[in-house]
């Protein structure tokens, strides 16, 4: 009887585990034979752009600052601050009286020395006449030659003094040497100014054309020569909620790197009519290295790293995945160009990586399409 108990309760108990262990046994079982879900992309050809994203700063394409050439005081400033002023108007008035009156002086001179300069010339033909018969002597003709030459010397001299005096008179209107917008006047009517002053009166800066200075890496260098050996190095201008401003080229770039931060400087020069950019402001440049014609392009997400630094994309073909080695010419943030044994229109997996492996059977959920090129930028036609 005990024999027959211990028996009945042994068979319980392996019903009991059977019945525990046989959802496990079914769920391994489905696993092994259900396929995997992924999502897909597919491959598409076109031409790819490489672009690096930077921050640019803007500055005046051309800045002056305005200082006096002469000592005097201020009597008039015919403009007020942040007016804009076109190239020759007058800026400044200065006390002229002085060197009016020192300008008269020296026209009245030139008039004696002139009056000298005939007189001279008469004692000088004359002795010329007497030496050339014997009447003079020679000491008398070389005193008169040597007068008359004198007499010319000081008109010349005095010629360049009223030279000197209408210069520094034209210096009391002080006139815009460039069209731009002024910045504020340091001083006003009734001050006393002295020639290149430390502190200037003003600051002109010329906003259109408008400059944009950006620093580059040194990594980018290589980049940089040969896109400027090929042709101009174009770039987007965004405002800091990435709508276009404009856009332009690569017009300089400095001829030195820089110790501290090993950055290299170029500049973009281009249209502000509309005063768009001011400067001091910071702006993203979207700069243009390289176009890569008829790439294979894939999304970023899909690329895989392996062993030796090999980078590789899984595809799926005929419902099973595919391990394909690829090279990586160029990416961005979102998508890559990459060159292997891929073509267009094949589905590379770009969700699910993490669970499936090569061989593996695999059902694509969904297939994301991009062969339309990137959206332009805001503001862009």
């Amino acid at each position: 009887m005990g024999r027959k108990l211990v028996m009945v309760l042994c068979l319980i108990i392996l019903i009991l585990l059977f019945m525990i262990a046989k959802p496990f046994w079914g769920h391994k079982k489905s696993q092994e034979v259900l396929p995997k879900l992924v999502t897909t992309a597919l491959v598409v050809e076109r031409d790819m752009d490489q672009r690096i994203q930077l921050v640019g700063t803007v500055f005046p394409s051309e800045n002056v600052i305005i200082k006096a050439r002469v000592d005097s005081q201020i009597t008039a400033i015919p403009f007020k601050n942040g007016d804009f002023v076109k190239e020759g108007d007058t800026l400044f008035e200065l006390d002229d009286r002085v060197l009016k009156a020192q300008l008269q002086q020296a026209k009245a001179n030139l008039l004696r020395d002139e009056a000298e300069v005939v007189r001279a010339k008469a004692h000088f033909e004359r002795d010329e006449k007497l030496v050339t018969k014997g009447v003079s002597s020679k000491e008398q003709f070389d005193t008169s030659t040597q007068a008359f030459k004198a007499a010319e010397a000081n008109v010349e001299a005095t010629k360049a003094q009223i030279n000197n005096l209408e210069a520094q008179l034209s210096y009391t209107k002080i006139k815009a040497p460039i069209s731009g917008y002024t910045g504020t006047i340091t001083l006003t009517v009734g001050n006393v100014v002295k020639a290149n002053d430390a502190q200037p009166l003003v600051v002109i800066n010329k906003l259109d054309p408008i400059r944009i200075q950006v620093a580059i890496p040194q990594e980018y260098f290589e980049d940089i020569r040969r896109g400027q050996q090929q042709g101009n190095l174009t770039a987007d201008i965004m405002d800091q909620q990435g709508n276009l401003l404009a856009s332009s080229v690569v017009t300089y770039k400095d001829n030195t790197l820089s110790e501290q931060t090993r950055t290299l400087d170029v500049h973009l020069v281009l249209d502000n009519k509309e005063s768009k950019m001011w400067p001091g402001m910071f702006v993203n440049v979207a700069l243009l290295l390289n176009t890569v014609p008829k790439a294979m392009v894939v999304p970023d997400v899909a690329l895989q790293h392996g062993q030796n630094k090999q980078t590789f994309v899984y595809a799926v073909r005929n419902d099973k995945v595919v391990k394909i080695p690829v090279t990586l010419m160029l990416s961005d943030t979102k998508e890559s160009a990459v060159k292997g044994d891929i073509r267009v229109g094949d589905q590379i997996i770009t969700d699910g990586l993490l669970r499936v492996k090569e061989g593996d059977r695999v059902t694509v959920k969904n297939t994301q399409s991009s062969e339309s090129p990137p959206e332009p930028l805001k503001g862009s036609s």
